[in-house]
């Protein structure tokens, strides 16, 4: 470099003297701990990849290279030396074709490299592969790419990228920098460039400059490779409040060669817009999270006094908490955790479906900013999380690689990672910035108002009761569309945002000029289930106005319609577990997205699946039950309203006959006027001992529908807030409607769908009622094991359904905000507008993953012995969807305005079902707890 302020002149031949190697078997500390799961190929490498980086970067290793002022934490040296073990062993550009000297693997080795590296905390994130390949590969010439590509490859050549300019920030179009050419094919380039991670030791730097002043604001820009050993280029640090350095290049009439130029002059902008598109990646993101949230649980989890479990991602001999309890023994930290573990994995599913599309060749900026923004809001909420639970300990700073801080937990990391973690909204692009991008590319929401005017939401587009709603794969990367775009700095260039400000609209208040585009298709639902368009098309002659007729009948539903359900979609008896699963996500979505009332969970897919889990003695009822004959409801709620398993009301004292007598309430069984046979757990009570009455750890089950009352206890089995020692036996039992001894009641709700409550005073049945016995086998038994299949494929149809209730309002919003003009120009021409909007559709995609996530889990897992993970995958979809769907409630009233209040909107409906939905099966608070007690495992 020309010249550098303020830094010492690192020997860079000397890094070839560190030695950094492995020997590819995952140890202790980091060398344990989840991944993305992109297949099983992708984890075997990435279980390679851990296995290095927990070798080369032990503290014996890292120590003597600990660099506070370096971003990495390492000083360069060790960075270098680190970057060309990676490249020897072909690791760096794993994912570049063959025919450019790379691994030739799909994306996901990609990814999973990514992620590890970040985990580890490894300085082979910013490497000169990730910053400018996909520049080089897609604009360079063939001597470019041939005097480039292997030296990074290699790991050879260190890289940064500028950008920003002072006082422009984000906005690139108001650039100064100028690269003028000269008479023999070179450039004269001047310019300040600021805020650039890596610019004191870059040997090359990617930057934009004018070579044609004259042109408006987004053309004659050109991408240059520039030598930072040039005469003229300076480099600046200026410390961050973290610690580490950021720099100023400073580019005082440098010569550059022909050469340097990459790609076509003046068509800099279209390739800045590719660059930087490229550069978003949400795997780095993820990998920072993940070790946080690791470092934290191990925190938590820690009993007082003593050192951070072995095998945990915190270092050794970090302190205990003090005290005498474990943070997470406290049912509010436990419960915060437990947040924070369902918002971590919808942002992982955010960064791995930025995968997919890659794998398929679909990448879509959207999906980019979508995972952009979750995952660098939760890494902050997370990091303060951190340091909150720790106390006064939290804030007692440390470094990933220097000595550990006495007294602070994790090593005084959650103090770093309280302070790194404010630039990742602001860097590669603000996080305001790529909800615009959102916003446009896939709300199709701008500065210029759409056609249509419209009506309630089941009229928004037609058919009704479909949503026009497919997610669009978005602009091509070469495309300027509107959204962020970053600069690999805190400070990010948005290339293609639209201008400040919307051209004032010619037409009068309230109407939408004639010229507008049209809208765009959006479908956040979409998949590749091809239930999906079976259930859309025997919806397609639904409509919203129909709603109120229909829930005033007898049966609250429309009865050839359920039967069509049952008769075309719903999976036969016969079929494998799995496709119930399936069945009951996509149906329950589309039902919600179509606002239909139907008794799907408690009618459908609750008592299918017990009645599957019993096997044979369950047959005979599943067949009934696809008929149509007989019309079922399982009763899941104790008489307090907590749902199964935190207590069971109903007691069945047994008969000398073989008979049994029952006796208690259950309570919120949905549909139950218009059933014929009820399910309804019973506890047994055998020679006049209720062995229900022991004591039970978390709390009075009678409580406040079993919320809050039992958090403390976590959940050892299904959804339960806490855990009965000693569970008692229970009975599973088919119960008709017409049983003498049965009271209905029945209420009105502010969803209007049907709910009632038995009541059994004295109820005698008879032995082959009984579909199921615990007997002696306690929580082994059939009865348990056939509720706890129930409530778990329940609360995923649940999930579903507050998905497809927050997805129609997200529809109706679009639509109305789309077409609206006031104040003399587009509604959506306000920022506001647009970023509240682009939260909605984030609200949408996080709860709809969470959702096909449980869905998942719970396919590969027998309905019969359900483990933790997938029960606690299926609470995650309940607390995702649940906290979506009421947070799109009342965003998309806000943002309709009077008009959403108005019944002839139509919104009022999906509300009401979401409100209705919301504590069904337990509120979000007991589905947390459920997760607190997965997490203490």
């Amino acid at each position: 470099m020309g010249h550098q302020v303020g830094r010492h002149e690192a020997s860079r031949d000397e890094a070839s003297r560190h030695e950094v190697d492995g020997h590819e078997v995952c140890g202790h500390g980091a060398g344990r701990h989840e991944g993305p799961g992109l297949g099983a190929d992708a984890e075997a490498f990435r279980a390679e990849v851990c296995a290095w980086l927990t070798d080369a970067l032990t503290p014996a290793r890292t120590a003597p290279h600990a660099d506070p002022t370096d971003r990495t934490g390492l000083d360069e040296d060790f960075e270098r030396c680190l970057q060309r073990e990676a490249g020897r062993r072909g690791w760096l550009g794993i994912g570049l074709p063959a025919e450019l000297g790379g691994g030739g693997r799909p994306a996901s080795f990609t990814a999973v490299f990514q992620y590890e590296a970040a985990y580890h905390h490894a300085p082979l994130v910013d490497t000169a592969v990730t910053l400018a390949a996909p520049p080089v590969v897609a604009f360079g010439d063939r001597e470019q790419r041939a005097r480039l590509l292997p030296a990074m490859l290699r790991g050879e050549i260190e890289m940064c990228i500028a950008y920003t300019e002072p006082g422009a920030g984000n906005d690139l179009s108001s650039l100064t920098s100028t690269a003028l050419a000269t008479g023999d094919g070179g450039y004269r380039l001047s310019g300040h460039k600021t805020l650039v991670t890596g610019g004191g030791r870059a040997d090359l730097c990617l930057t934009v400059a004018r070579t044609d002043p004259t042109a408006p604001a987004r053309r004659g820009v050109s991408m240059f490779l520039v030598d930072t050993t040039l005469p003229g280029v300076t480099a600046v640090p200026r410390r961050t409040m973290a610690g580490y350095d950021l720099w100023d290049l400073l580019f005082d009439d440098v010569a550059l060669p022909a050469g340097a130029l990459l790609g076509t002059r003046d068509e800099g902008w279209r390739q800045l817009a590719y660059a930087v598109e490229q550069e978003r990646t949400g795997m780095f993101t993820l990998g920072w999270c993940q070790r946080l949230f690791d470092d934290v649980r191990a925190y938590c989890a820690a009993p007082a006094g003593s050192a951070v479990p072995a095998g945990s991602a915190a270092p050794a001999g970090s302190d205990a908490p003090a005290g005498g309890r474990a943070p997470l023994d406290d049912p509010l930290v436990a419960d915060r955790l437990a947040a924070l573990w369902a918002e971590l994995r919808a942002a992982r599913h955010a960064a791995v479906r930025l995968v997919t599309e890659e794998l398929a060749g679909e990448r879509s900026s959207a999906s980019a900013s979508v995972a952009k923004v979750l995952l660098t809001e939760h890494a902050q909420r997370l990091a303060q999380f951190a340091t909150e639970v720790a106390g006064p300990a939290g804030t007692i700073a440390g470094t990933p690689f220097g000595p550990a801080a006495p007294g602070a937990p994790a090593g005084g990391r959650f103090a770093h990672e309280y302070l790194f973690r404010f630039d990742g909204t602001v860097s590669v692009g603000t996080n305001e910035l790529h909800r615009d991008g959102i916003a446009t590319a896939a709300l199709g929401l701008s500065a210029r108002p759409r056609r249509a005017e419209p009506g309630p939401p089941d009229q928004a587009a037609a058919p009704a009761g479909q949503a026009p709603l497919a997610t669009p794969a978005g602009p091509t990367p070469l495309a300027t569309s509107a959204g962020p775009a970053p600069s690999g700095t805190p400070a990010g260039p948005t290339p293609s945002a639209a201008p400040a400000g919307p051209a004032p609209s010619t037409a009068p208040a309230g109407q939408v000029p004639s010229t507008a585009p049209a809208a765009p298709a959006l479908d956040p639902l979409a998949d590749a289930d091809p239930r999906r368009e079976a259930v859309r098309a025997l919806l397609g002659s639904w409509r919203l106005g129909q709603l109120a007729a229909v829930q005033a009948t007898a049966a609250g539903y429309d009865r050839a319609l359920w039967s069509a359900l049952l008769d075309e979609i719903w999976p036969p008896a016969s079929a494998p577990p799995a496709e119930l699963v399936a069945a009951t996500r996509v149906v329950a979505e589309e039902l919600g997205l179509a606002r239909c009332p139907l008794p799907l969970h408690a009618g459908l897919a609750q008592a299918d699946a017990a009645l599957l889990v019993l096997g044979e003695q369950g047959r005979a009822h599943r067949d009934a039950l696809r008929r149509g004959t007989t019309r079922y409801a399982l009763c899941a709620h104790d008489a307090a309203g907590a749902p199964f398993p935190a207590n069971v009301s109903v007691v069945a004292h047994p008969a000398p006959d073989g008979r049994w007598r029952l006796s208690g309430r259950t309570r919120y069984v949905t549909y139950a006027d218009s059933a014929d046979l009820f399910l309804l757990p019973a506890r047994r009570v055998d020679d006049g001992y209720d062995d229900g009455a022991v004591a039970y750890a978390g709390g009075d089950a009678g409580g406040d529908a079993g919320g809050d009352a039992s958090a403390e206890a976590g959940g050892a089995t299904g959804h339960t807030a806490g855990a009965y020692i000693g569970r008692p036996r229970l009975l599973l039992v088919a119960l008709p409607a017409s049983t003498p001894g049965l009271r209905l009641t029945t209420h009105d709700t502010i969803s209007v769908d049907h709910l009632g409550d038995l009541d059994l005073v004295d109820v005698t049945i008879q032995p082959e009622q009984v579909l199921a016995d615990d007997s002696d086998a306690g929580d082994d038994g059939p009865a348990t094991a056939a509720l706890t299949a129930a409530v778990t494929v329940g609360s995923l149809a649940l999930a579903g359904e507050l998905t497809g209730l927050a997805a129609g309002l997200l529809r109706a919003t679009v639509n109305r905000v789309g077409a609206r003009v006031a104040y003399g120009q587009p509604l959506a021409a306000l920022q506001a507008v647009r970023q509240r909007a682009a939260d909605l559709y984030l609200d949408v995609l996080t709860a709809r993953d969470a959702a096909a996530a449980a869905a998942g889990a719970l396919a590969e897992a027998p309905l019969g012995v359900l483990g933790t993970d997938p029960l606690a995958a299926v609470a995650a979809a309940k607390v995702t969807a649940t906290i979506s769907a009421v947070r799109v409630a009342t965003g998309a009233h806000q943002l309709c305005g009077g008009w959403g209040h108005l019944d002839e909107a139509g919104l009022h409906h999906y509300t009401r079902a979401i409100k209705a939905a919301e504590s069904q099966l337990g509120p979000a608070s007991l589905h947390r707890a459920s997760i607190a007690g997965h997490l203490r495992r």
